[in-house]
């Protein structure tokens, strides 16, 4: 049993219901991500692209068992599981600082990278993207894609009406637009995540001063020597001396317990502690 103060307590229970939710979130991304791989949907072309699609689903297992684990040792304060969790969003923690640096260090190759995919990609999926961001391929115009010419491409899906802006640029205008927005949840949960860390590594303190503490206690028997019969220590070599060490025997027990029937008469009414004896034989 781990004994914490109320502000441990507190960790304790905060970081349990953040792993509730992590675990929750890679649960429903994981399922997502099964059910847009199985289900014949027109969803199911986005699925198209083989990397992309087993990236995602190691991604979702992979904060689906950070949660899972968070939540099972935080829950039940087991140290080998802590260390594991603490190791995994550790894991997770340098990975997301790794993208961010890579993103920003090859910022001016992100729109080859986006390119390249795009052609790579089929025209179901891409007329899908186009419907749901209402734009139109990518700058330049390959006409050459079924997409580029599917009524998804234009205002109002009329192909009379002008085209719609391409994906590309419509990205980048909805990223300058909601930049602030963006970086302070990426704030907030790069914090969150420190947090968590911060407040495992305090439960993994908590649950190893407590196994210290267990293991320096020791339990220290009763003493019942005074109940423990008396044995001489005298050697008898012959009946008078044996019958002295009986008298010297008799006048030890009169003299520490009082005499055999006031010991009796009070056994009667109350157990008297053997401090007590020199008291009650002066009454006697």
């Amino acid at each position: 049993m781990v004994h914490m103060n109320k502000c441990s307590i507190a960790i304790r229970w905060s970081i349990f219901i953040l792993n509730c939710l992590v675990w929750l979130g890679g649960s429903v991304m994981l399922g997502l991500g099964i059910w847009v791989t199985t289900q014949d949907t027109e969803y199911k072309h986005l699925a198209g692209n083989l990397y992309v699609t087993i990236g995602y689903i190691v991604l979702s297992s992979f904060v689906f068992i950070i949660g899972f684990m968070g939540a099972c040792g935080i829950l039940l304060l087991k140290e080998t599981v802590l260390r594991v969790y603490f190791a995994l969003m550790l894991v997770l923690l340098l990975a997301e600082l790794g993208v961010a640096i890579y993103l920003y260090v090859e910022k001016d190759k992100i729109q080859d990278h986006i390119t390249t995919n795009w052609n790579n990609t089929s025209d179901e999926a891409r007329i899908i993207i186009q419907n749901e961001f209402e734009c139109c391929g990518l700058k330049p115009v390959t006409l050459e894609h079924k997409s580029s010419s599917d009524k998804s491409c234009f205002v109002n899906k009329d192909t009379t009406k002008e085209r719609l802006k391409d994906c590309y640029t419509h990205l980048m205008d909805w990223i300058k637009t909601n930049h602030v927005i963006l970086a302070t949840c990426s704030v907030i949960v790069a914090a969150l995540q420190m947090l968590i860390l911060g407040g495992t590594c305090r439960l993994i303190s908590e649950i190893e001063s407590g196994d210290r503490f267990v293991k320096r206690t020791r339990v220290v028997p009763f003493n019942n020597q005074q109940n423990a019969p008396r044995q001489s220590h005298v050697q008898q070599t012959n009946p008078q001396q044996a019958a002295a060490s009986n008298v010297q025997q008799n006048h030890s027990e009169d003299s520490e317990d009082g005499s055999r029937s006031s010991r009796i008469e009070r056994k009667n009414w109350a157990k008297v502690n053997p401090k007590y004896n020199a008291v009650f034989s002066l009454l006697d």
